[in-house]
């Protein structure tokens, strides 16, 4: 069965060769990463421009208002889903992402009450957030007063997370990151969002999170798989291992495991990535720490020893290697990518909007399939 229309998909916001990734008509390597802030790139995703500052201000301000409020049933239902699947992070987000609808995010008045029912009855401990009927505090800081207006979403969420404030580098190499992986064109977690919201336009979280679902191993979470095996080579090389024999070492490890190498060649940018060389331009000028840039360039080194053809690195092997020596934890690092194409979907669905492709897309696949299981005798015969 086909559904949908026989017409060409179209969208304006982002296409890619194999030298270049435009988005919204810039280039990401060029125009974008270490040039804007993930909150300006977000802007430039759903709209189309570059926000001015004030626009830039106001939409920090309220991602920053919304990010956290305690654990409200969101945060619970994907914390729950986390304990019971440790390793798939992105079902446990997309959790929380399918409880925001009209009750918990609608009226926040009535919200408010809720949560601090809900506070008053949980017995389990965080360190994260807290509240009472007059304040907000977030990581020991008075929301209101100390954070809304005065950091920025990629400085509160850092925040979030390491219960710290990023220095000025970390905050730049985050921001870099978040940019960098946002969005390539027509993905797979697009396109199943994209028709998500075509069949249920009224249920925008649930194209969210189909779109997240589609975060694993293979698309977005192997920046967390790369994150691990650069850790192992950094465990070697503290124990006083040449840096290019512990690549060698580990590499070879995980594939007499049967594990594939992450974080290196891509099905369309045979060479390396140019957002691998602008991700580490930001993170040398940012003055973090490059020692785990230095382990991924050694395993790319290394690479035709242990495959048997000299695969580039990638983006997914180029953020872990600036994270990792930005502060972040390497057990959060799929959040990233997570974090950054959630941007991406909702501006792929405020464009389904008015240029709707979730059925063309439908429609297409239908088309291109082969049929090569059984059929009842006089099927597809002329009536």
């Amino acid at each position: 069965m086909k559904i949908g229309k026989a017409t060409v998909p179209r969208t304006s916001i982002c296409t890619s060769d194999a030298h270049t990734i435009v988005v919204r008509g810039k280039d990401l390597s060029k125009d974008l990463i270490g040039k804007v802030s993930f909150v300006e790139h977000f802007f430039l995703l759903l709209t189309g421009q570059m926000p001015t500052a004030g626009q830039a201000a106001v939409l920090n301000a309220t991602l920053v208002a919304i990010a956290e409020h305690g654990l409200v049933p969101s945060v619970q239902a994907a914390r729950m889903t986390f304990a019971a699947a440790p390793d798939a992070m992105q079902g446990a987000v997309a959790a929380g992402i399918l409880g925001c609808g009209s009750v918990v995010l609608g009226s926040s008045e009535t919200a408010g009450r809720m949560y601090s029912e809900i506070d008053a009855l949980v017995s389990s401990g965080t360190a994260i957030c807290t509240s009472d009927p007059h304040t907000i505090v977030v990581r020991g800081r008075d929301l209101s007063k100390e954070l809304i207006g005065k950091v920025t979403f990629v400085e509160h969420f850092f925040l979030l997370l390491n219960g710290r404030m990023p220095s000025a580098g970390e905050a730049a190499v985050l921001n870099a990151t978040l940019v960098a992986i946002a969005e390539h064109g027509l993905v797979p977690s697009v396109q199943a969002a994209r028709m998500t919201f075509a069949a249920a336009p009224d249920a925008m979280q649930g194209a969210v999170a189909a779109g997240i679902l589609g975060c694993g191993s293979v698309v977005l979470g192997s920046s967390e798989t790369a994150g691990r095996m650069y850790a192992e080579i950094d465990a070697q090389v503290q124990r006083g291992v040449a840096l290019h024999d512990a690549a060698l070492a580990v590499m070879q490890a995980w594939r007499a495991a049967g594990q594939s190498i992450p974080g290196y060649g891509h099905p369309l940018h045979k060479e390396r990535d140019e957002r691998v060389d602008a991700l580490f331009g930001v993170a040398r000028a940012a003055g973090t720490d490059l020692r785990f840039v230095a382990i991924a360039e050694a395993a790319e080194a290394q690479l035709p020893t242990v495959l048997n053809k000299p695969l580039k690195l990638n983006v997914s092997g180029a953020i872990p290697a600036v994270l990792l020596g930005a502060g972040f934890p390497v057990q959060a690092l799929k959040g990233v990518p997570i974090l950054a194409r959630t941007a991406g979907l909702i501006a792929h669905l405020f464009e389904e909007i008015s240029q709707p492709i979730g059925f063309a897309l439908s429609y297409q696949a239908t088309r291109e399939m082969v049929y090569d299981g059984e059929l009842p005798a006089g099927f597809g015969a002329a009536e």
